[in-house]
């Protein structure tokens, strides 16, 4: 892969990617009449949302390396009201099989933005907090593949090895998700380069959360228990790219650091195929923003190649949509690392 890695389809950059996930919250009786309002994010993973296969990746199998850092502004909602950011940082790796027609990828996040443990008669920093996220697993397999086309299909496996969340309104009440959902999320993916220059991307996925998390509200004595379900999500990306400059090798033979410099602007579209629903005892429990969401991002940004094995990626994300529930955080900025092999 090193020898040839600014030729054709093994040359093209990953995509950037988006991706928060569904938003789900802590709610209370706001008032006798039994109607809730909101608390704060539930914070298992930080506040955190399921890996999506967007998120620095490409359809071609290859044997890589990765370090990608996200910051999502204003993001996610604290037990005692205030809006905070996410930092999500992943360590990952993707090794290929089969003569390169396969590969199997693992990526490892760690969150920092909510604690996993919420007070609402905290201060913010106490709800502030960094943990371990949901480790994720994908497989993926080449299915065609020529001079200027790709195509693969894989399985973005979502594991739940994140802490429980918990939310504390007093001695004697209490509010717990514990985090046991597995999420299974087919799809399928296309890389185009029909020139020397010009490279896309597309991807589309669909995410089955296939148990959910159990829930329990407690009032003293007295508990409650329900899950919580995410919703089916689907997930449609596309990327386009063009090759500002290019160049291996210098005039006397040796390699060049700067080899690559790429503009790349994405649109990424996630929409619900079912209502979300919560659990509530009493008006306490858990609930969405909205049933639905229909959010679409535009991301763009710079991919530069660094010699012929690394690339250093720098991009920007921007909601297009203004509506709450459609508008997961008020913009992002995304820094990546490659190193193939």
């Amino acid at each position: 892969m090193a020898t040839n890695a600014t030729l054709g389809l093994a040359g093209a950059p990953n995509m950037f990617g988006d991706s928060l996930g569904f938003p789900f919250f802590f709610v209370v009786p706001q008032d006798i009449a039994g109607v809730s309002r909101i608390v704060g994010n539930i914070p298992i993973a930080a506040g955190d949302g399921p890996t999506k296969i967007a998120d620095d990746t490409s359809p071609l199998p290859m044997d890589r390396v990765f370090f990608d850092y996200n910051f999502f502004d204003n993001a996610l909602l604290t037990a005692n009201g205030d809006e905070i950011g996410l930092n999500r940082y992943s360590f990952g790796i993707e090794k290929t099989f089969f003569g390169g027609n396969a590969s199997v990828e693992v990526k490892a996040p760690v969150d920092a933005g909510l604690n996993d443990f919420q007070d609402v008669a905290a201060n913010t920093s106490a709800n502030e907090g960094s943990v371990f996220g949901n480790l994720a697993v994908v497989p993926k397999v080449l299915l065609y593949r020529d001079d200027a086309f790709a195509l693969a299909g894989g399985m973005t496996i979502g594991t739940p090895t994140a802490p429980d969340g918990e939310l504390r309104l007093s001695s004697f009440e209490k509010i717990k998700v514990q985090n046991q959902s597995l999420h299974l999320a087919p799809f399928l993916g296309m890389l185009v380069v029909p020139g020397e220059r010009w490279f896309s991307i597309s991807y589309l996925q669909f995410d089955f959360d296939t148990n959910g998390d159990p829930v329990e509200v407690v009032f003293g004595p007295q508990s409650f228990h329900g899950r919580l379900r995410d919703p089916t999500l689907m997930y449609a990306d596309v990327s386009i790219g063009y090759w500002l400059y290019r160049d291996e090798l210098r005039g006397d033979g040796g390699r060049m650091l700067l080899t690559g410099v790429a503009p790349i602007v994405e649109l990424h579209y996630t929409t619900t195929l079912e209502d979300a629903q919560g659990f509530q005892a009493f008006g306490s429990g858990v609930a969405p923003l909205a049933e639905r969401i229909d959010v679409l991002n535009l991301t763009a940004g710079l991919q530069f190649q660094l010699g012929a094995c690394s690339w250093l990626s720098v991009a920007g994300v921007a909601p297009l949509r203004t509506e709450p529930a459609d508008k997961l955080f008020d913009a992002e900025v995304i820094v990546q690392f490659n190193r193939r092999f």
